[in-house]
């Protein structure tokens, strides 16, 4: 049995999307399991996802929905498929600034160890610890001779 060939998108969801909730049944005659009902809510910032086909989810009439943390978009105008996962992975990173932020991160990582080092530097050199000398003895028995 051959397996099912998996593609892989980026789904781009727009600031205002309506989000729905997944319910039981659907039609009068019984033929969907579930269907999707508006609940109100509306997405307040862009949504930038990568997907497969196995993770999207296709109502009756064959749209595709995906699932967000708060609820279900129709996904049917909104995803990009690519032939394969190491395309689509550069196509989320260039629409998120995934690699931009993580040279951000690193840079500032180093910049705070360069700081700390050259802190630690001055402070180490400021600080001054006595020489302590052996103390000078001060009961002589002998009379110095002169």
């Amino acid at each position: 049995m051959k397996k099912p060939t998996i593609q892989y998108g980026i789904i781009d969801i727009p600031e205002g999307t309506v989000l729905c909730n997944i319910e039981q049944g659907g039609d009068k005659n019984g033929t969907a399991r579930y269907r999707f009902v508006d609940n109100g809510h509306r997405i307040d910032k862009r949504h930038i996802a990568l997907v497969s086909n196995e993770t999207l989810l296709p109502d009756l009439y064959g749209a595709l929905w995906a699932r967000t943390k708060n609820g279900w978009v129709k996904t049917q105008d909104k995803i990009t498929w690519y032939s394969s996962y190491q395309e689509a992975s550069n196509a989320y990173a260039s629409l998120t600034n995934r690699k931009r932020k993580i040279l951000l991160t690193v840079l500032l990582v180093i910049l705070a160890a360069l700081v700390t080092y050259l802190v630690y530097k001055i402070c180490k050199n400021k600080i001054n610890i006595p020489n302590v000398e052996p103390p000078i003895n001060t009961d002589i028995d002998e009379i110095p001779l002169d």
